[in-house]
């Protein structure tokens, strides 16, 4: 099975700012954060997919009991931007990210789908230098699903010609939604938030090998359904 079309989460897989988005969260509630860096660090690696508006707006009504107005939830996505921006750009890629999407680039379909804001995304791929390996560049607002759904329609792809590479169940759960294949990024011993049968690598080094191999697994599934249908 080719996957023709690759769809790449931007945090977490292409550059490493998981741990350093989290800790923007808990900066923002100062003290406050504090005292639920646990809860904070848990649903924001659960939901590395959503968009920080939407995380601030759980944050507020289940973390801390409060209701959010439109313009708070400005303000503290404000602040969480003032103090992330600055720390993205001193990211480092993802083991093997930059090599691979030259590689890859070539004959595949890139694709960045992101929960960050669009703009911001789009921004920090100019400036590393890789904006123009991609076909396209999705970020919040846009939903997950939503961007899966439209980059299937442009390609004019089966999901199964797909593959979603993510670590978070945001856009897992958009991929199994759509039946796109999944690839999941977990960090070498950080535990996994993946059903056990998700296939997982560490980084992007030997992605094209990686993805190879998966499309001989994905085949070997779908020829075997096919037959035991």
């Amino acid at each position: 099975m080719q996957f023709n079309s690759i769809l790449l989460d931007f945090d977490g897989v292409i550059v490493d700012t998981v741990k350093l988005k989290i800790d923007a969260f808990i900066h923002v509630y100062g003290d406050e954060g504090q005292r639920h860096a646990e809860q904070i660090t848990q649903y924001a690696l659960e939901n590395g997919g959503m968009s920080r508006r939407l995380k601030f707006a759980h944050f507020e009504s289940v973390l801390f009991g409060r209701g959010a107005s439109g313009t708070k939830l400005d303000e503290l996505c404000s602040a969480y931007g003032i103090r992330v921006d600055a720390d993205v750009e001193r990211a480092p890629f993802i083991s093997g990210a930059r090599e691979s999407i030259r590689d890859m680039r070539v004959d595949h379909s890139l694709h960045v789908v992101s929960g960050a804001p669009e703009a911001d995304v789009i921004a920090e791929l100019h400036r590393r230098g890789i904006f123009n390996d991609f076909a396209s560049v999705a970020g919040a607002p846009s939903l997950k699903f939503d961007a899966f759904q439209r980059i299937l329609k442009d390609d004019g792809r089966a999901p199964q010609e797909a593959l979603a590479v993510g670590d978070s169940l945001t856009e897992f759960h958009a991929a199994q939604k759509l039946g796109i294949p999944f690839l999941a990024v977990i960090a070498a011993g950080a535990p996994s938030q993946f059903p056990p049968n998700v296939p997982c690598v560490a980084d992007l080094r030997d992605l094209r090998q990686n993805i190879m191999r998966l499309g001989r697994d994905f085949d070997h599934m779908y020829n075997g359904a096919r037959r035991s249908g």
